[in-house]
């Protein structure tokens, strides 16, 4: 068997597994792909040299998506690299479509100058940082919900783990019918018994 045919097969026994909830196989597979990331992201880079972008925001855009791809992968149509590739590739050119200094962007979303009073919508800067603060807290209710999901996770199966986590990266349920997670019965009964579990586990964090 060639190296490739086995890395195929790998891939694909991984991902049966991880759309079976399988946490550990979901895991191995974002690992390798990570390391397929940082070769792709490098490749990238070389074409355009003078994008300003730096290959550790386009590596976390590659991470950030790939869980949408495990979601969207259809064996009978393709292997999984070759999906990936294709998915992610799109995703990152669009981010430097965006966000290169030759489309005169700047590196990070949202950056502004504290030179000017207003930005060019005409928002007070008072307001962005007010939307900013909020951001922020946002994040920081994200980052604590996962930890205690993390510590807690022998109270959770392996699918309500899974799903509470895509969650709160910021994919919806929408996104998750469509793939191949869950059935959309199972999608919601599953969060159903997940979101009971957390809530418990937040109250009684709260009571401490």
């Amino acid at each position: 068997m060639s190296r490739k045919t086995y890395n195929r097969i790998l891939d694909e026994h991984l991902h049966i597994l991880a759309a079976q909830g399988n946490h550990e196989a979901y895991e191995l597979l974002k690992r390798s792909y990570h390391l397929h990331a940082l070769s792709l992201c490098s490749n990238i880079l070389s074409q355009y040299p003078e994008s300003g972008v730096m290959r550790k925001e386009l590596v976390a855009v590659c991470d950030d998506y790939f869980p949408l791809i495990v979601i969207k992968f259809n064996p009978n149509l393709s292997s999984f690299y070759s999906f990936w590739k294709e998915g992610t590739t799109r995703e990152v050119m669009d981010y430097m479509i965006e966000n290169s200094y030759g489309a005169n962007a700047c590196a990070f979303r949202g950056s502004f100058s504290l030179d000017q009073e207003k930005d060019d919508k005409g928002n007070d800067y008072y307001d962005l940082l007010a939307e900013i603060d909020e951001d922020r807290n946002k994040q920081k209710q994200i980052f604590e919900l996962k930890g205690l999901i993390a510590r807690n996770s022998i109270h959770f199966t392996s699918q309500e783990k899974m799903l509470l986590m895509l969650l709160l990266d910021g994919y919806s349920l929408n996104e998750l019918q469509h793939g191949n997670f869950l059935s959309k019965a199972g999608l919601y009964l599953t969060l159903n018994h997940a979101t009971k579990k957390l809530k418990k586990l937040v109250e009684k964090t709260h009571k401490k």
